[in-house]
């Protein structure tokens, strides 16, 4: 008896093989003190039965904003990020920890996903990596960045025309921006 073999069950199988959603993201960037913290906070305290995990970094050892953030849910998804940059010395953690959320993501545990980066990162490669099409991050979409600005320290920078490093990294936040929140 002769066997059929089918030349084309892979591409059959892949074809009608459930696809992997992407998961969105919101990247919250802000100076320092512009009140990214609070913004979580607030967004995460008012989901509307989405399930939001947040990755929080902060640039100092001890990370004082996702302890504020994670508080008294326990049971939410929040992933600290602390000691470095998200766009230089920790971009492999990073990489790694969106990683984990994906999995997440693809057993329905989470359905959205929030970033908080330091005061004092640059956003545009944290951006870069978040939107790569190969890799671990393939499945990531951009949702949104907001930039949080301190209306009082940013009207205190233009009146004494502070061109600092500070203000290098104020102005790559704004430039990136999708959505600029006053506070």
């Amino acid at each position: 008896m002769e066997t059929l073999t089918n030349l084309y069950v892979h591409r059959e199988n892949a074809a009608w093989a459930r696809k992997k959603r992407h998961l969105p993201v919101t990247l919250v960037t802000g100076f320092l003190g512009a009140g990214k913290t609070t913004l979580l906070n607030h967004i995460l305290t008012n989901k509307h039965n989405l399930k939001i995990a947040a990755a929080v970094n902060d640039f100092a050892e001890i990370n004082i904003d996702s302890q504020i953030v994670r508080g008294n849910r326990a049971h939410d998804s929040v992933v600290e990020l602390t000691n470095g940059c998200l766009c230089c010395s920790i971009a492999g953690e990073f990489q790694t920890a969106v990683w984990t959320l994906l999995q997440d993501a693809d057993i329905g545990k989470i359905d959205y996903l929030m970033i908080e980066t330091s005061g004092v990162t640059d956003p545009h490669k944290t951006i870069a990596t978040l939107e790569q099409d190969y890799g671990r991050m393939y499945r990531i979409r951009l949702d949104t960045v907001i930039t949080v600005v301190d209306t009082d320290a940013l009207v205190a920078r233009i009146t004494h025309g502070d061109t600092a490093l500070s203000a290098a990294a104020a102005d790559s936040q704004l430039k990136c921006a999708d959505v600029v929140l006053l506070n």
